[in-house]
């Protein structure tokens, strides 16, 4: 009996260790842009990149980090504009170009991603709230001039290495 007590108690702790392994999962899928659909306009493969920093693999408060995303626009008939992205984790957020900017019919574009059938765009994330390490997620809100809204929860990509 004593045994059988001691390895319940044994699988009991390993799976509450497990079930803190989680971070800020927030049940989704932990596909990059999963789920951000919006007929015909979708953000997809979004993530930040942190600078390399040598020794610290996190965005510091006060910093800056890139924003990688694709844009597509799967319409036929109807162009698109991206007139802004903003995030509570950021002061603001810098493109280049400035937004707005166009997405025509049966086209993608996006930031540090290929383009296809439209400008590629640089877009930075400044001002950042908090420390942000790889592995944590916090949300990028996307707001079309027709589309509207997208929201994404995007994941802190691990440290380029150079």
């Amino acid at each position: 009996m004593r045994m059988r007590t001691l390895s319940v108690a044994t699988t009991l702790a390993a799976l509450a260790a497990l079930s803190a392994c989680g971070g800020d999962d927030d049940g989704g899928s932990s596909n990059r842009g999963s789920g951000t659909e919006t007929d015909p306009i979708s953000v997809e493969n979004v993530f930040v990149v942190p600078a390399a920093v040598p020794g610290n693999c996190t965005v510091q408060v006060g910093g800056t980090a890139a924003l990688r995303y694709v844009v597509s626009n799967s319409s036929s008939t109807t162009p698109d504009r991206l007139v802004s992205i903003s995030s509570a984790q950021a002061e603001r957020v810098e493109t280049a170009p400035a937004l707005p900017v166009e997405i025509p019919v049966n086209t993608t574009t996006g930031s540090g991603q290929p383009a296809q059938g439209a400008d590629a765009l640089t877009t930075r994330l400044v001002g950042l709230r908090d420390a942000a390490a790889p592995g944590v997620s916090f949300d990028v809100r996307f707001m079309f001039a027709a589309a509207g809204e997208i929201t994404v929860r995007v994941p802190v990509e691990a440290c380029p290495v150079r």
